[in-house]
């Protein structure tokens, strides 16, 4: 035996009342291993020059299809304000609707990762 949360952890009662534990000891024992804050996170992608260097590809890839937001908005079947908030980096885009987007301007999806590729590293090399 541990402690009185080996009881919990084995035989977990149906009623809390039941527990035959006094209350500070639920909340002072082993409670602190839950409330630690993760030692890393990493940075959401949204906010990444990286995603920035995508919405300039993807809006520039629109721009030479000859596309307006609305024309994009009518080919997805979503609104204007759908595809401004995209590009605008306020609305994080997933695999599944970039593919849509790049069908919608006729590329292949690998075309257009091929080509944000590029610009990442074109903006890594002129990073200091």
């Amino acid at each position: 035996m541990f402690g009185p949360f080996d009881k919990i952890a084995t035989t977990p009662p149906d009623n809390i009342l039941s527990w035959n534990i006094p209350f500070w000891t639920i909340f002072s024992c082993r409670a602190s291993c839950y409330l630690r804050p993760a030692t890393h996170t990493m940075e959401k992608t949204i906010y990444t020059q990286e995603y920035s260097v995508m919405l300039k590809v993807l809006r520039e890839t629109r721009e030479r299809a000859g596309l307006t937001q609305v024309d994009i908005a009518a080919k997805l079947n979503v609104t204007q304000v759908f595809i401004s908030k995209c590009e605008g980096g306020q609305r994080r885009l997933d695999v599944i609707e970039l593919r849509a987007w790049c069908n919608a301007l006729g590329i292949s999806t690998a075309e257009f990762i091929s080509a944000v590729e590029l610009a990442i590293v074109r903006t890594d090399e002129v990073r200091p």
